[in-house]
């Protein structure tokens, strides 16, 4: 990609021809500390969006259960799949178990035993990624890098949360 036009914060628009098929696509340059945003949520009930020391302080438990219950059928059923983590999941079924998870439904067991292993480990990957900070803090970024041998500095995009 050209430098100059990954900059820009226009669309971009072009085509390409492969294999007598042409693919048209559009992109725009979207700069690290937008694209990584958290936005915190107000959110206090359900597990989706909330602070994970909010659920595990509700739940009376250090790991919540949303985590729990999916590494637990993902390592009892999908420990031998190809991509476990990386092949998606139905939208549909991630979403079911999302709400299941939110509402503490009596079906959650029921529904992980019925659902595909993708979608339990996207339910996962959702949790995590919806939650209202990263887990690897901002404030603990640098102890974290040094424990690995890398000097970096603090990411600064975040608000220093």
């Amino acid at each position: 990609l050209d430098p100059q036009t990954v900059q820009t914060k226009n669309w971009q628009v072009d085509v390409i021809e492969m294999n007598g098929v042409k693919v048209e696509f559009s992109m725009k340059f979207t700069s690290r500390d937008m694209s990584l945003k958290r936005t915190p949520s107000k959110k206090q009930t359900g597990v989706f969006g909330v602070k994970i020391s909010v659920v595990t302080k509700r739940e009376r438990s250090k790991i919540p259960y949303v985590v729990r219950q999916c590494v637990e059928e993902v390592e009892k059923r999908g420990i031998d799949e190809v991509g476990i983590y990386r092949i998606s999941g139905v939208a549909t079924d991630i979403q079911a178990l999302k709400a299941a998870f939110d509402s503490n439904s009596k079906d959650i067991l029921v529904m992980l035993s019925d659902m595909d292993i993708n979608a339990i480990a996207g339910t996962l990957k959702l949790y995590f990624r919806e939650l209202p900070e990263p887990l690897l803090t901002d404030r603990l970024y640098p102890t974290f890098m040094q424990g690995i041998g890398k000097d970096f500095p603090a990411p600064e995009f975040r608000g220093g949360r």
